[in-house]
């Protein structure tokens, strides 16, 4: 039964991800490429030399911001193709801004 109940959940996150690959193309990429090239090295923030959390802190930053501008990239796409994302992008800045609050 904890079988089935873990693949019912593997299945809706891996259908939630392919729907979000599909309405946010760009914000995929730059997480991929997160994913792939920056992980390992911002999972932890607060490890290593001041110099080295600065470094890792900006990096960060700079990633928020490149996925702030690939959203307003997707969204821009959307709004000329009549689907509506307003409700989604007050969430997701709401978001950003309180993650950059907590660093």
């Amino acid at each position: 039964m904890q079988n089935k109940r873990l693949i019912s959940r593997m299945e809706a996150l891996m259908k939630t991800v392919e729907m979000g690959r599909r309405y946010f193309p760009h914000c995929s990429e730059v997480l991929d490429k997160f994913m792939e090239d920056d992980l390992p090295d911002l999972f932890y923030l607060e490890k290593g030399t001041q110099e080295e959390q600065r470094v890792k802190r900006t990096r960060f930053i700079e990633l928020k911001e490149d996925v702030n501008k690939a959203f307003n990239k997707d969204k821009a796409e959307f709004s000329h193709s009549g689907i509506s994302s307003s409700s989604s992008s007050s969430s997701f800045r709401e978001s950003v801004h309180y993650k950059a609050r907590k660093m």
